[in-house]
């Protein structure tokens, strides 16, 4: 499907400066260097005979076209402000040898128009049956099916206590431990369900990609309905547990959504151009293969090409071998070492706590994941039954409870919240950068482990939940293309720097959270073995009313003293991460914030492009 034109609405750099210590995502100290990288897509002919990449490459082309972007634009800013009451999006294009003129309307959209020029490049899930009217949808076969090709058929028995209170079963995980798993409508409380509040439903959704094993079977008796990427592959269809895998993931993406996705499902990494589909696949989950890995595998680095190449949202369960027997740490599910994937870990409703299953240990100089966190041990099922699988061969029967836990239900339900982000706010989609700055800062509840600070992403929080007295803010920008096109100077030490000014979201008592995220190719991943660039972010504050004429998106920066911009507050300054947060507890009216390439490796493929997302956070 062909897109047109500006898409993604961008905002633009603005000023300030930065050093110090903090602590990662996780509690723990960081170093004084920085974080990983940033990118541009690759021209694999090239990387053989070691050239970079060169602005203009078709590749580069290709990833602003995604974006709506006509050929002879080099860079993009995007911004999305939600507390401004007009003229929320802006987007700066930066043309061979000059940028946009800032002070006209063609950097700025009020709601109306940004969406309909949104609409313009994203087609609508709505139009796809006029679109592709040869779309048809697989129906996953149900519990009673039983036409001789599965080695396993149904039976329904009874299970008292679904629905209306808590159940304690044995744990998957670890011998001689129980979990508790509650009715799944609690844990959506929990999450703050707040859809009804949302005032700007304007958008229709997409697709969402799931990696599986084994299809679908429906544990209520109703069919699924599911897309196959491939009608070619084959799928496990005799092994009851993957079935189970795969509906209870299939049942998580359709809960929280105020419109279903449209599910696809398929067993490679590469499904191909995600916007070739209709409905377009905003968001992938990969549940395939939760085998853990020591190095940076060959599943990691596809899939980090893959988003590199086509910016979905990817999800990946963090993995379930945190407690191996000796209560270590595990290693991560090798596609949750993915630096550009979104690797999630699992919260027990019950306590408040990271799961004593939670994968956590990435390969030695990978980043510190997961980088989210989200809630399992949730019972589901419509008609809250088990379900008793007969083995036909020796009349052996197993029985699996309706209930989900691990991480591979924390990142379905996490993939099901960010859905509906991508659906309602198309700022968002193709822009898995600013995603993962948005998860990081978009938290609500506190996670009760020792001296972690950490939130778990709400719906209230994701969804812009304007009800009440205390709305939630956000500031979200982009940057896509070359650094000399998108940095506001390089400073003494010969360091590119972008700035920008906006106003402070939160209070000294109710603190806003800042984060920048960039992608990076597999490619360089695996030839560097780190993350290629690395950025640092710094934020300063100052009550001058000479900073209002800054805060406008894209505004000049002239007279801003970069040396000494304002107070410091916070920066985040960690060696091998993809991603770097500020807390800000400060009554600062104005923010400068600060984003630091502290190194850009001459050895990638990438060099000089940057694709990196930034989000701030906070309830007034």
């Amino acid at each position: 499907m062909k897109k047109k034109i500006a898409l993604m609405v961008a905002f633009g750099c603005l000023g300030a400066s930065a050093a110090s210590v903090n602590y990662d995502i996780l509690g723990r100290k960081g170093s004084k260097m920085n974080s990983p990288m940033v990118y541009k897509n690759v021209d694999y002919s090239k990387a053989k005979k070691n050239e970079q990449q060169k602005i203009g490459s078709s590749l580069e082309s290709r990833a602003l076209h995604r974006t709506g972007m006509p050929d002879n634009v080099a860079a993009i800013e995007g911004s999305f402000r939600s507390y401004q009451s007009n003229k929320r999006f802006s987007i700066k294009r930066h043309y061979y040898g000059n940028p946009d003129n800032c002070n006209n309307s063609q950097c700025s959209y009020d709601w109306n128009g940004y969406k309909n020029a949104a609409n313009s490049v994203f087609i609508p899930v709505n139009e796809y049956s006029s679109v592709n009217p040869n779309y048809e949808p697989t129906s996953a076969r149900t519990h009673s099916e039983d036409n001789g090709t599965y080695s396993f058929s149904w039976q329904r028995t009874s299970y008292s206590g679904v629905g209306s209170s808590s159940v304690s079963l044995p744990s998957p995980f670890k011998a001689g431990q129980n979990i508790t798993y509650y009715p799944y409508s609690g844990i959506r409380n929990l999450s703050g369900f707040a859809y009804n509040n949302v005032s700007y439903r304007n958008f229709s959704h997409g697709g969402i990609y799931m990696s599986v094993d084994a299809l679908p079977v429906s544990m209520d008796g109703s069919t699924i309905k599911y897309v196959k990427t491939n009608t070619n592959e084959t799928f496990i269809s005799s092994n009851p547990i993957k079935e189970m895998e795969t509906y209870k993931a299939f049942h998580l993406l359709s809960q929280t959504s105020n419109y279903a996705p449209v599910v696809y499902v398929g067993r490679k990494v590469d499904y191909g151009d995600p916007a070739s589909k209709i409905p377009q696949i905003y968001m992938g989950v990969r549940i395939k293969n939760m085998s853990k890995s020591s190095s940076y595998s060959l599943v990691a680095k596809n899939l980090d090409n893959f988003i590199y190449k086509y910016r979905t949202v990817e999800f990946v369960p963090a993995g379930n071998s945190g407690v191996d027997g000796s209560n270590s740490q595990g290693r991560l599910n090798a596609e949750g070492q993915a630096a550009n994937a979104i690797t999630v870990g699992a919260v027990d409703p019950a306590n408040g706590q990271i799961t004593n299953y939670t994968s956590t240990k990435n390969y030695i100089l990978g980043p510190q994941k997961p980088e989210i966190f989200n809630y399992a041990h949730a019972i589901i099922g419509v008609d809250g039954v088990k379900r008793t699988y007969t083995k036909k061969s020796n009349n052996t029967t197993s029985v699996y409870q309706p209930v989900v836990d691990g991480t591979e239900a924390a990142a379905a339900y996490t993939a099901d919240l960010v859905f509906n982000v991508l659906s309602l706010n198309p700022f968002y989609r193709w822009h898995p950068e600013v995603v993962k700055a948005f998860l990081l800062t978009a938290g609500g509840n506190p996670i009760n482990n020792g001296n972690v600070f950490q939130k778990i992403p709400t719906s209230q929080y994701l969804l812009f939940d304007y009800s009440g007295t205390n709305p939630y803010n956000y500031d979200s920008r982009y940057w896509n293309g070359s650094i000399d096109n998108l940095k506001t100077r390089t400073n003494s030490s010969g360091k590119k720097e972008i700035w920008f000014v906006t106003k402070n979201l939160g209070t000294s008592t109710k603190p806003a959270s800042a984060a920048i995220s960039w992608l990076s190719s597999g490619n360089d991943i695996e030839n560097i073995g780190r993350i290629p660039q690395d950025f640092d972010l710094s934020v300063y504050g100052s009550n001058s009313s000479n900073y209002e004429k800054y805060t406008a998106p894209h505004a000049k920066l002239d007279g801003l003293n970069f040396d000494n911009p304002g107070e410091y507050i916070d920066g985040s300054f960690s060696t091998y991460n993809s991603y770097e947060k500020v807390t800000i507890a400060s009554n600062y009216k104005y923010l400068i914030f600060r984003i630091q390439m502290f190194s850009d490796d001459d050895r990638s493929e990438n060099k000089g492009q940057i694709v990196i997302g930034f989000n701030m956070a906070a309830a007034k």
